[in-house]
Protein backbone atom coordinates (compact mmCIF):
# COMPACT_ATOMS: atom_id res chain seq x y z
CA UNK A 1 0.00 0.00 0.00
CA UNK A 2 2.96 2.29 0.46
CA UNK A 3 3.55 2.48 -3.03
CA UNK A 4 0.07 3.34 -4.08
CA UNK A 5 0.12 6.27 -1.36
CA UNK A 6 3.90 7.65 -2.91
CA UNK A 7 2.10 7.11 -6.53
CA UNK A 8 -1.20 9.27 -5.02
CA UNK A 9 1.16 11.97 -3.60
CA UNK A 10 3.24 12.15 -6.53
CA UNK A 11 0.42 12.92 -8.89
CA UNK A 12 -1.07 15.29 -5.96
CA UNK A 13 2.13 17.61 -6.10
CA UNK A 14 2.70 17.50 -9.80
CA UNK A 15 -0.75 18.64 -10.26
CA UNK A 16 -1.07 22.33 -10.83
CA UNK A 17 -4.49 22.03 -9.37
CA UNK A 18 -2.95 21.13 -6.29
CA UNK A 19 -1.04 24.21 -6.49
CA UNK A 20 -3.92 26.64 -7.43
CA UNK A 21 -6.25 25.85 -4.59
CA UNK A 22 -3.24 26.05 -1.86
CA UNK A 23 -2.56 29.78 -3.62
CA UNK A 24 -6.40 30.41 -3.08
CA UNK A 25 -6.22 29.12 0.38
CA UNK A 26 -3.74 31.17 1.31
CA UNK A 27 -4.72 34.54 -0.58
CA UNK A 28 -8.75 33.77 1.61
CA UNK A 29 -5.86 33.45 4.87
CA UNK A 30 -4.84 36.98 4.08
CA UNK A 31 -7.48 38.21 2.60
CA UNK A 32 -10.61 37.82 5.03
CA UNK A 33 -8.52 38.48 8.42
CA UNK A 34 -7.52 41.86 6.61
CA UNK A 35 -10.84 42.74 6.19
CA UNK A 36 -11.81 41.31 9.92
CA UNK A 37 -9.27 43.43 11.23
CA UNK A 38 -10.49 46.69 9.62
CA UNK A 39 -13.91 46.42 10.48
CA UNK A 40 -12.53 45.14 14.14
CA UNK A 41 -10.68 48.22 15.13
CA UNK A 42 -13.07 50.64 13.63
CA UNK A 43 -14.78 48.89 16.94
CA UNK A 44 -12.09 49.44 19.20
CA UNK A 45 -11.46 45.39 19.10
CA UNK A 46 -7.72 44.47 19.36
CA UNK A 47 -8.29 40.98 19.52
CA UNK A 48 -8.69 38.52 17.04
CA UNK A 49 -12.30 36.52 17.24
CA UNK A 50 -12.35 33.22 16.57
CA UNK A 51 -14.98 33.96 14.02
CA UNK A 52 -12.26 34.88 12.02
CA UNK A 53 -11.03 31.45 12.21
CA UNK A 54 -14.26 30.47 11.37
CA UNK A 55 -14.60 32.27 8.20
CA UNK A 56 -11.38 30.74 7.24
CA UNK A 57 -12.03 27.46 7.93
CA UNK A 58 -15.37 27.66 5.86
CA UNK A 59 -13.29 28.69 3.10
CA UNK A 60 -11.10 26.25 3.12
CA UNK A 61 -14.00 23.52 3.42
CA UNK A 62 -15.43 24.42 -0.01
CA UNK A 63 -11.78 24.06 -1.84
CA UNK A 64 -11.10 21.19 0.18
CA UNK A 65 -14.30 19.26 -0.86
CA UNK A 66 -13.46 20.59 -4.52
CA UNK A 67 -9.79 19.12 -4.47
CA UNK A 68 -10.38 15.71 -3.02
CA UNK A 69 -13.51 15.15 -5.26
CA UNK A 70 -11.86 15.72 -8.32
CA UNK A 71 -8.68 13.57 -6.88
CA UNK A 72 -11.03 10.54 -6.14
CA UNK A 73 -13.21 10.75 -9.52
CA UNK A 74 -9.95 11.45 -11.61
CA UNK A 75 -8.64 7.98 -10.36
CA UNK A 76 -11.84 6.52 -11.68
CA UNK A 77 -11.93 8.30 -15.08
CA UNK A 78 -8.18 7.26 -15.48
CA UNK A 79 -9.13 3.91 -14.36
CA UNK A 80 -6.22 3.56 -12.29
CA UNK A 81 -8.35 1.77 -9.61
CA UNK A 82 -8.91 -0.52 -11.43
CA UNK A 83 -5.25 -0.76 -12.62
CA UNK A 84 -3.70 -1.58 -8.91
CA UNK A 85 -6.95 -3.86 -8.07
CA UNK A 86 -5.71 -5.96 -11.34
CA UNK A 87 -1.97 -5.54 -9.62
CA UNK A 88 -3.23 -7.25 -6.75
CA UNK A 89 -4.19 -4.58 -4.44
CA UNK A 90 -6.93 -4.88 -2.52
CA UNK A 91 -9.48 -2.51 -2.85
CA UNK A 92 -9.10 -1.41 0.91
CA UNK A 93 -5.71 -0.30 0.27
CA UNK A 94 -6.66 1.41 -2.77
CA UNK A 95 -9.42 3.28 -0.76
CA UNK A 96 -6.93 3.45 2.52
CA UNK A 97 -4.17 5.40 0.32
CA UNK A 98 -7.38 7.35 -1.09
CA UNK A 99 -8.17 8.41 2.37
CA UNK A 100 -4.29 9.20 3.38
CA UNK A 101 -3.63 11.68 0.79
CA UNK A 102 -6.50 13.63 0.67
CA UNK A 103 -5.84 14.00 4.43
CA UNK A 104 -2.49 15.29 3.46
CA UNK A 105 -3.83 17.73 1.08
CA UNK A 106 -5.94 18.98 3.80
CA UNK A 107 -3.41 19.27 6.38
CA UNK A 108 -1.19 21.15 3.30
CA UNK A 109 -4.33 24.15 3.15
CA UNK A 110 -4.64 24.23 6.45
CA UNK A 111 -1.47 24.79 7.09
CA UNK A 112 -1.38 27.98 4.34
CA UNK A 113 -4.49 29.07 6.71
CA UNK A 114 -2.86 28.81 10.01
CA UNK A 115 0.80 31.08 8.31
CA UNK A 116 -1.65 33.60 7.58
CA UNK A 117 -3.32 33.69 10.68
CA UNK A 118 -0.19 34.19 12.68
CA UNK A 119 0.99 36.54 10.01
CA UNK A 120 -2.45 38.26 10.83
CA UNK A 121 -1.12 38.35 14.73
CA UNK A 122 2.27 39.44 13.82
CA UNK A 123 1.87 42.16 11.67
CA UNK A 124 -1.34 43.87 13.36
CA UNK A 125 0.07 42.72 17.18
CA UNK A 126 -2.87 41.43 18.15
CA UNK A 127 -3.64 39.48 21.57
CA UNK A 128 -3.49 35.69 21.43
CA UNK A 129 -4.79 33.05 23.75
CA UNK A 130 -4.90 29.44 24.10
CA UNK A 131 -8.57 29.13 22.49
CA UNK A 132 -7.58 29.96 19.32
CA UNK A 133 -5.39 26.80 19.68
CA UNK A 134 -8.06 25.19 21.02
CA UNK A 135 -10.30 26.08 18.09
CA UNK A 136 -7.74 25.22 15.17
CA UNK A 137 -7.49 21.82 16.80
CA UNK A 138 -10.90 21.09 16.87
CA UNK A 139 -11.45 22.67 13.20
CA UNK A 140 -8.74 20.91 11.79
CA UNK A 141 -10.41 17.67 13.60
CA UNK A 142 -14.02 18.22 11.87
CA UNK A 143 -12.50 19.01 8.42
CA UNK A 144 -10.67 15.37 8.46
CA UNK A 145 -13.80 14.00 9.23
CA UNK A 146 -15.58 15.99 6.53
CA UNK A 147 -12.44 14.21 3.69
CA UNK A 148 -14.83 10.88 4.86
CA UNK A 149 -18.01 12.36 3.88
CA UNK A 150 -16.40 13.59 0.22
CA UNK A 151 -14.51 10.28 -0.50
CA UNK A 152 -17.79 8.02 0.12
CA UNK A 153 -20.08 10.88 -1.90
CA UNK A 154 -17.14 10.62 -4.92
CA UNK A 155 -16.77 6.84 -4.51
CA UNK A 156 -20.32 6.03 -5.25
CA UNK A 157 -20.59 8.72 -7.64
CA UNK A 158 -17.93 8.56 -9.67
CA UNK A 159 -18.81 11.02 -12.17
CA UNK A 160 -16.93 14.57 -11.44
CA UNK A 161 -19.91 17.08 -12.20
CA UNK A 162 -22.01 14.65 -9.75
CA UNK A 163 -20.10 14.24 -7.35
CA UNK A 164 -19.48 17.92 -6.81
CA UNK A 165 -22.81 19.02 -6.68
CA UNK A 166 -23.79 16.40 -4.06
CA UNK A 167 -20.42 16.86 -1.77
CA UNK A 168 -21.46 20.76 -2.13
CA UNK A 169 -25.23 20.79 -1.62
CA UNK A 170 -25.58 17.63 0.52
CA UNK A 171 -23.99 18.31 3.70
CA UNK A 172 -25.29 21.53 3.57
CA UNK A 173 -28.57 20.84 3.09
CA UNK A 174 -28.70 18.64 5.96
CA UNK A 175 -27.54 21.06 8.11
CA UNK A 176 -30.21 23.14 7.19
CA UNK A 177 -32.70 20.59 7.55
CA UNK A 178 -31.49 19.21 10.73
CA UNK A 179 -33.14 21.70 13.04
CA UNK A 180 -36.51 20.52 11.40
CA UNK A 181 -35.57 17.25 13.60
CA UNK A 182 -36.02 19.17 16.45
CA UNK A 183 -39.04 20.57 15.84
CA UNK A 184 -40.70 17.59 14.97
CA UNK A 185 -39.75 15.41 17.35
CA UNK A 186 -40.16 18.55 20.33
CA UNK A 187 -36.39 18.06 21.19
CA UNK A 188 -34.14 20.63 22.94
CA UNK A 189 -31.65 19.44 21.19
CA UNK A 190 -30.07 21.04 17.99
CA UNK A 191 -29.37 17.96 15.73
CA UNK A 192 -27.65 20.09 13.08
CA UNK A 193 -24.79 21.05 16.18
CA UNK A 194 -24.11 17.02 15.32
CA UNK A 195 -23.76 16.72 12.22
CA UNK A 196 -20.57 16.68 10.21
CA UNK A 197 -20.68 19.92 8.77
CA UNK A 198 -22.00 21.36 12.13
CA UNK A 199 -19.21 20.07 14.76
CA UNK A 200 -17.71 23.37 15.29
CA UNK A 201 -21.01 25.03 16.93
CA UNK A 202 -20.43 22.54 20.03
CA UNK A 203 -17.62 25.21 21.06
CA UNK A 204 -18.03 28.29 23.01
CA UNK A 205 -16.93 31.52 22.04
CA UNK A 206 -13.91 30.73 24.13
CA UNK A 207 -13.78 27.39 24.02
CA UNK A 208 -12.11 25.11 26.41
CA UNK A 209 -10.19 21.48 26.29
CA UNK A 210 -13.08 19.36 27.30
CA UNK A 211 -15.39 21.14 24.30
CA UNK A 212 -12.46 20.06 21.94
CA UNK A 213 -12.04 16.82 23.13
CA UNK A 214 -15.59 16.60 22.48
CA UNK A 215 -15.31 17.65 19.05
CA UNK A 216 -12.28 15.99 18.12
CA UNK A 217 -13.98 12.39 19.38
CA UNK A 218 -17.05 12.94 17.31
CA UNK A 219 -15.18 13.35 14.48
CA UNK A 220 -13.06 10.50 14.92
CA UNK A 221 -16.04 8.71 15.38
CA UNK A 222 -17.57 9.74 11.81
CA UNK A 223 -14.25 8.80 9.90
CA UNK A 224 -14.23 5.83 11.17
CA UNK A 225 -17.78 5.46 10.45
CA UNK A 226 -17.70 7.12 6.95
CA UNK A 227 -14.60 5.41 6.31
CA UNK A 228 -16.41 1.84 6.76
CA UNK A 229 -19.03 2.99 4.90
CA UNK A 230 -16.99 3.70 1.82
CA UNK A 231 -15.30 0.04 1.85
CA UNK A 232 -18.52 -1.64 1.90
CA UNK A 233 -19.52 0.44 -1.25
CA UNK A 234 -16.63 -0.17 -2.79
CA UNK A 235 -16.65 -4.01 -2.51
CA UNK A 236 -19.99 -4.48 -4.14
CA UNK A 237 -19.63 -1.92 -6.72
CA UNK A 238 -18.08 -2.73 -10.09
CA UNK A 239 -14.78 -1.00 -10.95
CA UNK A 240 -14.66 0.43 -14.44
Amino acid sequence: MNRIIKVYLKNVFKQKGFYICLAISFMISIIIPFIFTIVMKSYGEVKVSNEIIGTLIGGVGIIETIFITIFVCSDFSEGATKNYIARGYTRRQVLNAKFIVSIIAVLAFMLSYIVGIFILYAKNGLSFDKTIIYYIIACLASLIANVGLYVVISNTAEKLGTAIAINLILPRAVSLISPLIGLISKSKINFSNYWITGLNNLLSETPTLKETLIVVSFSIVYLVLLFEISNLIIKKKEIK
